[in-house]
């Protein structure tokens, strides 16, 4: 895979990466939780639950043998290639990566210090999500 750093993430350079993986296909958003009128309780979309998922696996493909440290902290670099016109938003495109590491690359997203991300237009056939989790430091949460 090319390395997916673009320059305004230099600075990681530095800290060790724990995991590199590429989703392919059009990314995607996360979407708003959903109501249902007969059980009046809230529930995720099946697109979103399946590519936060897709997400999860990938990872875990990626940085086989990772344990989850809820003393870690983390910085994520998301690259976003659209080939559709379909307007998206990147900080729902980050959430939904950010959400789909729960549980997998750590206990919460609130250990993610640093995010950048960055999307753009390739041709079709190209569409894909990038994504580089480093890791930052160990903290003493007392």
């Amino acid at each position: 895979m090319a390395e997916p750093h673009c320059g305004s993430c230099r600075h990681l350079a530095g800290y060790p990466v724990v995991a590199q993986f590429t989703i392919p296909g059009e990314p995607v958003s996360k979407a708003r939780a959903r109501f249902s009128g007969k059980s009046r309780g809230a529930y995720t979309p099946d697109k979103t639950r399946a590519a936060e998922e897709a997400v999860g696996w990938r990872f875990r493909e990626a940085a086989r043998g990772h344990a989850i440290d809820a003393n870690a902290t983390y910085a994520v670099v998301a690259r976003f290639f659209c080939a559709t016109g379909q307007r998206r938003d990147v900080d729902n495109m980050l959430k939904l990566i950010l959400d789909g590491l729960n549980k997998v690359a750590w206990l919460d997203d609130s250990q993610v210090v640093e995010a950048t991300t960055r999307k753009e237009r390739v041709p079709a056939g190209e569409a894909r999500t990038e994504v580089t989790v480093h890791l930052i430091e160990e903290i003493d949460r007392g």
